[in-house]
This record gives structure tokens, sequence and C-alpha cells, in this order.
């Protein structure tokens, strides 16, 4: 690659998740976001030790080989493991520089649910992270976004309209758990879930 080609920029949004595990509406997204036009390319980001998550079931190696069988053969998606390699807790501001200092060239947005808009203003160094990135908000048709407390860098939204789904990750693992065959998993993560005996005694 030339060194102009290097300096071109490249939007890249961010979705960052437990992925506890893996499904369709994780997918849903994804497309939703691909339609807008507005990015290049999805970073699927499995969190290693999310700090404003309680409970997380599977290992982060489970988490990220899911994702790889669910999303990786999209064009435009990559899954990374940056968050599953640094040790402590999983902290977004971290991963930003991270990747910036990697691709100066990247122009970020971070792919967020409405709760999560709504309590952006919780997370560690909430009001760097809000300058480095913008924000594509998925939502559903007809409901609005209400930021949180204001921030010194003011969140730049774009909304990402998709339908709604009642596919839960919690409802899935209770499924499994039960011996039941959930709807909303690609055929490949139902095999490796049966195949590693997870979410099994939960």
């Amino acid at each position: 690659m030339s060194a102009e080609n290097a300096l071109v920029t490249r939007h890249v949004a961010l979705f960052g998740g437990t992925f506890d595990p893996v499904h369709h509406t994780h997918r849903a997204i994804i497309d939703a976001v691909l339609d807008t036009d507005l990015v290049d390319l999805v970073l699927v980001l499995p969190a290693g030790d999310p700090w404003q998550k309680s409970e997380v079931i599977a290992s982060a190696k489970d988490r990220l080989e899911m994702c790889r069988l669910a999303l990786g053969a999209h064009a435009d998606v990559e899954i990374s493991d940056i968050e599953i390699q640094r040790d402590g807790p999983t902290y977004t501001i971290d991963t930003v520089h991270e990747l910036l200092r990697e691709h100066p060239e990247w122009k970020i947005s971070l792919v967020l649910g409405a709760d999560s808009v709504a309590n952006f203003h919780t997370w560690h160094r909430a009001d760097q992270l809000s300058e480095l990135v913008e924000i594509l908000a998925v939502a559903r048709p007809g409901h609005e976004l209400h930021p949180g407390a204001p921030l010194v860098h003011p969140l730049r939204i774009n909304r990402v309209d998709m339908p709604e789904s009642s596919l839960s990750a919690t409802e899935i693992r209770a499924e499994l758990n039960a011996g039941r065959v959930p709807p909303g998993l690609n055929p490949a993560v139902l095999h490796y879930i049966h195949q590693h005996s997870l979410y099994v005694g939960d």
C-alpha cells in the first residue's frame, strides 16, 4: 500500500459487547449500520472484562469464537480480540486510543443502543471519548433518543433505525440451560455451544 493510500480516511464502527452468546439481533444491528452507508467497516469487539456488566458466563475465548462463526464471513465485518487481550477492566476509551495509534486514518463511531446513549456520561473518561468518536445510535422507529447528562464535548449522534427484536441473551441462555433449542442462534454457534457444553448448569 502506498503512503498516499494509507492516509485515506476509513470510517469504522466499533460494535462492542459481551456477545454471551452472539445472536441474530447482533447480526441485524450490523446490517442496519452498514445499510446507512456511513461506515466502511464494522469492527466487532467482544469484551474481555466489561466493567459495567455484572455477569458474563462464557469465557472470552468462547465468545470470540462464536462471533467469528456468526459474523466473520461478511466482507465489511471484522472480529477483533483487542479487548480480550488487554488485562484489567475493558474501557472503550483505551480501545479507541489503541486503534487510533495503529490506524490514524480511521474515523471511529461507536454502535450503541438507546440505553447506552442515555448512560454514556457514566462511562470511563466519557468527556475524552465523546471528543474522539461519533455515535451510531440504534433505536426503534418512532422512539426518541435521550442523551444523559451533558458532556464537555456533546455527543455527535447519527440515528440508526431497526425493527424491534425480542431476542435476549439472558433468555437464550435460560432456554439452553433447560435443554431447549432457542430461536435466534446461528446454526454454527448452536453447534459450538453444544460441543463445548456452554450455558449448562448456569
